[in-house]
């Protein structure tokens, strides 16, 4: 049994992936894309999820999660959430 699952949905119909020490996404335009690579680490799973440049979008490498899936574990592992990347607009 695959211990990671992705799933894409597109014009063509869905697609599924399985992975069992990892699993790598791309989710990519003309500004830019985000990539989530989930593995295991010390026996949990962990996800690390970053924005980066696509083809020719230009920008930075940024880290925007880089943690635990497991929410219950953030508080035993240092987690790395990079809040300044995003819009912040009020209601």
């Amino acid at each position: 049994m695959a211990r990671f699952f992705g799933l894409v949905q597109g014009s063509r119909g869905q697609a599924t992936r399985l992975g069992h020490q990892g699993l790598l996404t791309y989710c990519a335009s003309h500004s830019g894309a985000i990539v989530c690579q989930a593995h295991v680490k010390d026996g949990a799973d962990w996800v690390r999820v970053l924005r980066i440049p696509w083809r020719r979008s230009g920008g930075d490498f940024v880290v925007l999660y880089d943690g635990p899936m497991d929410m219950k574990l953030a508080d035993t592992h240092p987690v790395r959430i990079n809040l300044d990347c995003m819009e912040h607009h009020d209601a």
